[in-house]
């Protein structure tokens, strides 16, 4: 029997720039979707608050990571308070703190 493990599968089919955009924007959008469930919002409420549509809310919320580019998640973090650090000292470190 032939296995294969998921870093494996991930290096194989994904550039180095798809695999840190993968898990920069699922960092972002934990957090969002965190700080807006944290403040008890809904989602006209949290669209209000954010100055983006209901929809943009609920693509936030169904995690659909094609519909919002990385600068845009980092300003809707940054609407909520999130401090956002990069740095390009030893690779790409991104680091986001709420």
């Amino acid at each position: 029997m032939t296995s294969i493990s998921f870093d494996t599968m991930i290096a194989e089919n994904f550039s180095p720039f798809e695999i840190v955009e993968m898990d920069v924007k699922g960092k972002l959008f934990t957090i969002i979707n965190s700080k807006i469930h944290q403040k008890g919002w809904s989602q006209k409420e949290a669209a209000l608050a954010l100055e983006i549509t209901q929809p943009r809310i609920s693509n936030l919320k169904n995690l659909h990571h094609d519909k919002f580019s990385i600068e845009a998640l980092m300003k809707l973090a940054d609407k909520l308070g999130c401090e956002i650090e990069v740095s390009t000292k030893s690779g790409l470190t991104i680091a986001i703190s709420e």
